[in-house]
C-alpha cells in the first residue's frame, strides 16, 4: 500500500493486517514453548529479530496505528527473540520503533541492553556506533545499564587503534547524539588518541562533527591543543580536498542502510 502511493490503508485492512501479527505471533510463541530445541537455535519464522522493527515500520507508511494488542505481540516477540539478537538486530529492532514513532516498552528496551552486554565483545567500530545510535534515535539512552556502557567502553578500547577516521566520527556522533555523556575514561583516551591518528584523513563534515559532539560531551578539556588544531585543520579543508576524502554515514543514512540489509557504507 505504502510503496502504491495508496496510504492510509483502509481501517478494516489495517485491522485485517494486526489480527495476522497476532495469529502468527501466537503461533511461534507456542512453537518456543512446545520446543526448547528450536528455542534455543536460529529463528527462522515470521517474528525472528529483523522482523519486528520492519512490521513497525510497515504499519506506519501505511498510515495505520497498531493496536495495542498488536504492540504488545510484538514486544512479546523482541522479549522471545532477545538472547539471539545480533548487533544489527538491535539496532533494527529500536530503529523500528523510532520510525514508526512509537516508545519501545520497557521488555524490549531490556532485550536490547541486554544483547548489547552479550554482543559488544564481538562488536566492530560499525556496530559500536549502531547500537549507540539506535538507543539515541529511540530515545533510551538512558536506560542503558553501567554493566553495557562498560561493555561498549571495553569495545570501544579495543577497536579504536583500528579504527579510521569516518568510524572515530560515527562513535564520537553517536554518543554525543544520545545525550547521556561520553564514553567512559578508559574509552575516551584512545577514542581521542584515534581522532589525533586519523585527524588528516578526516572529511571536512566529520571533522565539524567530531568537534562539536566534543564540546557538546564536555570532553573539550580531554583534547589535547595539538589534537584540536589537526581536526581544526581538517574541518577548514577545501571543496577540492573535501572530493578525496570519504565521509561517514549520518544517522539517517545508516539507518536507511541497515533497513536495506547492507551495512553502512561511506557516503561522499
Amino acid at each position: 500500500f505504502a510503496d502504491a502511493g495508496c496510504a492510509p490503508m483502509p481501517p478494516f485492512a489495517g485491522d485485517a493486517l494486526g489480527r495476522a501479527v497476532l495469529r502468527l505471533e501466537s503461533k511461534e510463541s507456542k512453537g518456543a514453548t512446545s520446543s526448547s530445541t528450536s528455542s534455543s537455535t536460529s529463528s527462522s519464522g515470521a517474528f525472528g529479530p529483523e522482523a519486528i522493527g520492519d512490521a513497525l515500520r510497515a504499519f506506519r507508511r501505511a498510515g495505520v496505528a497498531p493496536s495495542n494488542s498488536v504492540r504488545d505481540a510484538l514486544a512479546r516477540a523482541a522479549a522471545r527473540e532477545a538472547p539471539r539478537f545480533t548487533p544489527k538486530n538491535i539496532a533494527g529492532t529500536l530503529d523500528g520503533y523510532a520510525d514508526a514513532g512509537e516508545a519501545p516498552p520497557w521488555s524490549v528496551v531490556s532485550a536490547c541492553v541486554d544483547g548489547v552486554v552479550r554482543e559488544a565483545a564481538n562488536m566492530d567500530a560499525d556496530e559500536i556506533a549502531d547500537a549507540v545510535s539506535s538507543f539515541a534515535s529511540a530515545r533510551v539512552c538512558g536506560k542503558l545499564t553501567a554493566t553495557a556502557r562498560s561493555a561498549l567502553d571495553n569495545a570501544i578500547a579495543r577497536e579504536a587503534p583500528r579504527m579510521y577516521a569516518r568510524d572515530v566520527a560515527s562513535v564520537v556522533r553517536a554518543y554525543a547524539d544520545c545525550g547521556e555523556g561520553a564514553p567512559g575514561r578508559g574509552a575516551v583516551e584512545p577514542l581521542l588518541k584515534a581522532a589525533a591518528e586519523t585527524a588528516s584523513s578526516m572529511h571536512p563534515t566529520d571533522a565539524r562533527s567530531t568537534l562539536a559532539a566534543v564540546k557538546r560531551m564536555g570532553l573539550g578539556g580531554a583534547m589535547d591543543a595539538k589534537t584540536r588544531r589537526a581536526l581544526e585543520a581538517a574541518a577548514a579543508a577545501t571543496s577540492e580536498e573535501a572530493n578525496a576524502l570519504r565521509r561517514s554515514p549520518t544517522a539517517k543514512e545508516r539507518r536507511e542502510a541497515r533497513r536495506g540489509g547492507a551495512r553502512p557504507g561511506e557516503a561522499r
